[in-house]
């Protein structure tokens, strides 16, 4: 199977997914670009965390269109190899943060507050949708969580933050999906807050 980048400075690039990497099933390249369309407007420095990474390409989007860096978190250590080769392979290692741990693990130590985070576990573990609580704690204000569900596995949970109403839907591989938003995008009038929260963000990430 073969991702492609959609836009931005590493618009064409190929992500080849070949033995463990086939065990996933990536978001299709629609969605990914209807989604980056959407955020448009806040990824620009962001800091991005790309959890449950699988092959990266989530991430690796969002530092083709200008996000400060991105933290991929993985716990397939083969998987987080081939994203860190990858992101050598890119030219964007410097901007890259290989985490290669559960997502307990993950949130559960001290993070940095993240502008975006894309988590995408697997469907059938209910477990891991019980972190979307704690993801939702590592967020600035006015920041974005995305959470990518299976749609019978969508019921709400009173015990987990109230999503937003965008959503996107999609099929793939006879598999129904949903793509739901957790935090408010950002409006014009925290423009200013963001250029001084991207300038902190390029510091953090050794950019001038």
């Amino acid at each position: 199977m073969k991702l492609r980048i959609i836009g931005g400075t590493l618009r064409g690039r190929i992500i080849c997914l070949s033995g463990v990497a086939e065990e996933f099933r990536p978001t299709m390249d629609r969605m990914r670009e209807a989604v980056a369309s959407s955020l448009q407007k806040t990824i620009p420095d962001a800091l991005v965390a790309d959890v449950c990474a699988g092959s990266g390409a989530f991430g690796f989007e969002m530092l083709s269109r200008g996000a400060a860096r991105v933290d991929f978190v993985e716990d397939n250590r083969l998987r987080a190899e081939a994203i860190r080769a990858r992101a050598r392979e890119f030219g964007v290692e410097d901007r890259c943060r290989i985490v290669c741990q559960s997502v307990q693990t993950f949130v559960r130590h001290p993070q940095p507050l993240y502008d975006i985070i894309y988590y995408d576990p697997p469907y059938e573990s209910g477990e891991l949708y019980s972190y979307v609580k704690d993801l939702y704690k590592m967020l600035r204000p006015h920041a974005t969580l995305l959470v990518e569900r299976g749609r019978r596995d969508i019921q709400t949970d009173p015990a987990q933050p109230r999503p937003h109403d965008r959503r996107w839907r999609a099929n793939a591989a006879h598999q129904t999906f949903d793509l739901r938003v957790f935090a408010a995008f950002p409006d014009e009038d925290d423009q200013q807050q963001r250029n001084h929260d991207g300038q902190r963000n390029r510091h953090q990430a050794g950019q001038p």
